[in-house]
């Protein structure tokens, strides 16, 4: 037998690895680098917030962690917690966490309720959690 004959047995390429598969969706979808570059930026932010656990092992507490960090830590919390919801929501759209999900998030200003029922002050952001359709591990 020649040595090519060994060498057409090769090991299969393993599969795209989660952040990968995202930028080619979001590449896919958005048609430009830039919203692929911060989809998955933020979904690694997502991942390393929660000790490099798979998304498809969290659940909407763990979403709801994430922004409620991002109100308290970000320079510009709206901004933020926004382009993190788009993330996510993209994520778990295109199933790359274990399943079709539709992960809605709004993000409430205390202005919105003219009162702080959480407690905050009138410039404290507050994640509203809503799950509209499926269920996260």
């Amino acid at each position: 037998m020649s040595s090519a004959g060994a060498l057409t047995t090769a090991v299969a390429a393993p599969p795209p690895r989660l952040l990968d598969q995202l930028w080619q969706n979001a590449l896919i979808c958005f048609g430009r680098p830039e919203p692929a570059a911060r989809h998955v930026e933020w979904v690694r932010r997502f991942i390393l917030f929660h000790g490099k656990r798979h998304p498809r092992d969290l659940g909407i507490n763990d979403v709801g962690q994430f922004l409620q960090h991002l109100a308290q830590s970000e320079k510009d919390p709206l901004s933020g917690i926004e382009q993190a919801r788009e993330a996510l929501e993209f994520l778990y759209a295109c199933g790359l966490a274990g399943g079709v999900v539709c992960v809605c998030v709004d993000v409430c200003n205390a202005n919105h309720f003219g009162s702080q029922p959480w407690g905050g002050n009138a410039f404290s952001p507050r994640v509203c959690l809503v799950l509209s359709s499926g269920v996260l591990p």
